[in-house]
């Protein structure tokens, strides 16, 4: 077994700091994270993977597991130089804050919508985002590296074409990380398709609540937008102020005054 030299915890010592502390030293060796590892020549990356992902791509997605533990062990790494490690932390960083920004968001289209004809997202990732799974399921229902989608989520999400129509559930997202870290995803599978998440700081709903929230989503799909506003309607009935409610009802009022 390989020499070690660091076993820490990535609660109390970040992998942005365990980078500039490899750099100072000129540490030849492999750092073993939970999710991946990275290879060291003289300090400087030369290698790094992250299952199916290898170089800056690795680095990145590295970057958004903030638990579990790693161990820095000596020996010989050979590649490239990825870059110092000053310009390595500044882009993991900001891949990271912006996943945290985004990851716990319960997002929908918004009105008129038009899918981007490049990069990662596709029509069928989009329609997961139906006001019911926070972003994080999406990407994981989509199967690709959250890091990989970021960017492009970001975009949409600034430039309004995603829009929040429900409370973030930032909780049960480091939850479900937390576990597919630790490897429990593969013993408690997510089910294909969820449940409904009702936030916790809503009052319980009436029974035709989610009833009628589906059935004025299928309405408003099919085109029938005043079938879709009285299903909204009777949602917001059954639950005053809801957001979900709302935010589909000025929805289907927006597409019906386009096409007016």
């Amino acid at each position: 077994m390989a020499e070690c030299a660091l076993d820490a915890d990535l609660e109390a010592v970040r992998l942005a700091s365990l980078l500039q502390l490899v750099e100072s030293e000129m540490f030849d060796g492999w750092l073993t994270c939970p999710t991946g590892r990275i290879g060291f020549r003289e300090g400087t990356i030369v290698a790094a993977t992250c299952g199916e992902l290898a170089g800056m791509d690795a680095i990145r997605e590295l970057f958004l597991c903030p638990t579990g533990r790693v161990r820095l062990e000596k020996g010989t790494a050979s590649g490239n130089p990825l870059g110092n490690a000053l310009a390595v932390v500044m882009e993991g960083v900001r891949v990271a804050d912006e996943w945290d920004r985004l990851a716990a968001l319960v997002l929908d289209e918004a009105p008129g919508f038009e899918a981007p004809a490049t990069g990662p997202i596709d029509r069928s990732m989009l329609d997961d985002f139906d006001g019911l799974r926070t972003t994080f399921e999406v990407v994981k229902r989509a199967s690709l590296a959250p890091s990989l989608a970021t960017d492009a989520l970001g975009q949409l999400f600034d430039n309004g074409w995603l829009v929040e129509v429900a409370p973030a559930r930032p909780d049960e997202v480091r939850r479900q990380h937390a576990l597919l870290v630790l490897g429990a995803a593969s013993t408690s599978p997510e089910p294909t398709e969820p449940e409904p998440a009702e936030p916790a700081r809503e009052p319980a709903s009436s029974e035709d609540y989610y009833a009628r929230i589906e059935a004025g989503r299928s309405a408003l799909k099919s085109g029938q937008h005043d079938d879709a506003e009285a299903d909204f309607l009777a949602a917001l009935a059954a639950r005053p102020g809801d957001r979900i409610a709302s935010q589909n009802l000025k929805r289907v009022r927006a597409l019906r005054a386009q096409t007016a």
